[in-house]
């Protein structure tokens, strides 16, 4: 039994890795009737239990940082064999941005994962939250 524990071990070994959750998002907010940004507006990203805040600049711009899982993989097998791969805990959810700012009603959009691409978004290139008063 040693003997068999002592040969599986050189290939068992704890693998450190990161799945994205979601990538950088910038974006502005901004008035629904003037179309002017919105300073100080704040914003949430949120896919899968992870979540992101933002505050708008004076220009109405956020940026928020990306996300992700970090894990370790056990792989028990061959050396020299690539382990399978770990995946977003629920790949399929969409990704949610609400913003909120005083004196506006609290907007949320979403936006689903691309089709075939396990944690791929459908992100627009530029993206605007528009709030209302």
């Amino acid at each position: 039994m040693t003997t068999v524990l002592a040969a599986l071990l050189p290939a068992c070994a704890p693998f450190p890795s990161t799945t994205p959750v979601f990538p950088r998002i910038q974006g502005s907010v901004v008035d629904t009737q003037t179309g002017k940004p919105i300073a100080a507006a704040r914003v949430t990203a949120e896919r899968a239990g992870y979540t992101r805040k933002a505050v708008t600049s004076t220009t109405g711009v956020f940026t928020l940082p990306p996300a992700s899982q970090h894990h370790y993989l056990i792989y028990l097998g061959s050396p020299g064999v690539a382990p399978t791969p770990w995946h977003l805990r629920d790949a399929s959810s969409s990704l949610t941005l609400t913003a909120s700012a005083p004196g506006y009603q609290t907007t949320s959009q979403s936006y689903d994962s691309l089709k075939g691409h396990r944690l791929g978004l459908n992100l627009p290139e530029t993206l605007q939250i528009p709030l209302r008063r």
